[in-house]
């Protein structure tokens, strides 16, 4: 048996905490609510759509509206029809699909339930004034009782994004569907388009249609990306750095969803960085609250920037010289991204894939995306062992698996051959147990040094710092070279501990679908 060297030992601990008591407060109602700004001496005490005052800006000063007009319908519709509390939006992937799109695109979702959360959860001391004014132009939050109701920004983007909290937090709309598509039956995705979307809205249902093109199973995660600027102040605040991956890209497809989310339905009237801010800045709110982009950014500046506690949210590189000049000295312009972005007001000409068109989608041509509803606390504890046998099977883990009522689930048996058992790249370990309705698979990867974990369509890895799960290391890192003085060494050693927290307890195991896999920085990060 080998030895681990007590000297190298060090320790992982992993959280996934769901803010779900909060988000279920604020939805009781089934309306999006949050607190009325007030005066420090006063409780908030009256719940309201917005959390800041409503500006009185230039543009409700005009009798008539704008000159220069989105080229669009702008009707919008006050209230949704059918709005029910606790309503789940049924989603749903072609079963053709093979397994890796099919797990990237139920992955995107989460890490898209990311960027929702942080646009659309009130943050006391964030000044959400300051990225929203930039992104969706300075009158976002005009009001007015008396112009024309489209006019009244403040309750239209106000309502989009209620309608975009409940989406995300299952509490959207009777009878809306979402479909996803892996191939391109439209023959649309070309020239760097990486998606498109569409809806078909009926009296009973609704359907909102996606598809997502081959560039956008090659894109990083947003969580590859804020790992690799964790340690990096000045990149922390370049867009350019977070604007294009799959979570982003999902989240603005979701933008396109009428009715489900935006009402009037957005458009792609820009796309990326510069030309987002600059219809902000150039264009105005009157045609940046119809520019699902502009919201999509809006939401990864306050994402960003929340996460790394910045002193500034991320804007395009071109503007932070005039904002922060010496992190505008400390980076280099991010090379042109080809990636464009197209939607339809209905259903492509020349479309050939399959179109549901009722609440019964047919189970062999579609398969439904259910979020997993297990609860309690879970914990997987696992010490992850590096031996000096060849790098393709050198990689062990001993594995503990505990339900939410303490009881031990699953423990890696106990030998005297073997350190634990084999995690390595080509041969992982599965492991599934009564309570368990998927198997937990548990690889180890020395390309970055992480270990991913899958459990169903869920993937993570011990590198997850941020969301629904997160790690953190205990002690000191291991030595990243390896055990020292191979072949005669003793292992090193690293233990990782992941807790799930959720509500409702079924007594099985579950992990939150978050995605998680980190390719450019190492897992073993510092506490």
């Amino acid at each position: 048996m080998i030895n681990p060297s007590p000297s190298t030992l060090t320790a992982w601990a992993c959280l996934l905490m769901l803010t779900t008591a909060s988000l279920l407060s604020a939805e009781k109602n089934g309306k999006y609510t949050i607190y009325k700004r007030q005066s420090p001496a006063s409780p908030p005490v009256e719940p309201y759509t917005w959390p800041f005052p409503g500006n009185k800006s230039s543009i409700v000063d005009q009798a008539s509206e704008p000159k220069d007009n989105p080229p669009q319908d702008l009707q919008v519709t006050a209230q949704p029809v059918g709005t029910t509390e606790g309503q789940i939006p049924r989603k749903f992937i072609e079963t053709k699909c093979d397994a890796g799109k099919k797990l990237k695109i139920t992955n995107s979702w989460e890490e898209a339930k990311l960027l929702a959360n942080a646009q659309t959860t009130f943050r006391i001391g964030y000044n959400y004034d300051i990225p929203h004014t930039q992104w969706l132009g300075k009158d976002w939050n005009s009001e007015s009782s008396w112009i024309p109701w489209r006019w009244n920004f403040r309750k239209l983007i106000g309502d989009n994004f209620g309608r975009l909290r409940r989406l995300y937090s299952n509490n959207a709309q009777q009878h809306e569907y979402i479909y996803w598509y892996c191939y391109d039956y439209g023959n649309t995705c070309t020239e760097g388009v990486q998606a498109y979307s569409w809806d078909s809205l009926g009296f009973f249902w609704s359907n909102h249609y996606t598809v997502f093109c081959d560039p956008f199973y090659n894109r990083e995660t947003l969580e590859d990306q804020i790992n690799r600027y964790a340690n990096n102040k000045y990149e922390q605040k370049v867009m350019e750095n977070f604007h294009l991956n799959r979570g982003q890209i999902m989240f603005h497809e979701t933008w396109h969803y009428e009715k489900l989310v935006s009402s009037p339905r957005t458009d792609d009237y820009a796309y990326q960085a510069q030309p987002v801010w600059d219809l902000a800045k150039d264009k105005g709110t009157n045609w940046a609250y119809v520019n699902a982009d502009s919201y999509a950014l809006d939401a990864v500046a306050i994402y960003v920037q929340q996460h790394y506690k910045s002193s500034m949210s991320p804007v395009p590189w071109r503007e932070l010289a005039k904002l922060d000049p010496e992190a505008a000295a400390a980076t280099s312009e991010p090379p042109a991204d080809n990636a464009r972005a197209k939607t339809f007001n209905g259903t492509p000409n020349g479309w050939t894939g399959p179109l549901p068109n009722t609440d019964n989608p047919d189970p062999a041509v579609w398969e439904e995306v259910k979020d997993e509803d297990s609860s309690g606390t879970c914990k997987l504890a696992i010490t992850e062992i590096w031996t000096c046998e060849p790098s393709d099977s050198n990689l062990y883990a001993s594995v503990n698996i505990t339900g939410a009522d303490g009881q031990v689930i699953y423990t890696t048996p106990l030998s005297t051959h073997s350190p634990g058992q084999p995690i390595n790249n080509a041969a992982p370990l599965s492991v599934q147990q009564n309570g368990m309705t998927n198997p937990l698979v548990i690889t180890g990867e020395h390309t970055n040094d992480y270990i991913q974990f899958t459990y169903g369509s869920t993937s993570w890895t011990s590198g997850t710092k941020d969301g629904n799960a997160h790690c953190t290391l205990n002690g000191n890192d291991w030595n990243k070279s390896g055990p020292p003085g191979c072949p005669a060494a003793p292992a090193i050693v690293s233990v990782l501990e992941f807790l799930r927290r959720s509500t409702n307890y079924t007594n099985e195991i579950g992990f939150n679908r978050h995605e998680s896999s980190i390719a450019n920085i190492p897992a073993r990060a510092e506490e």
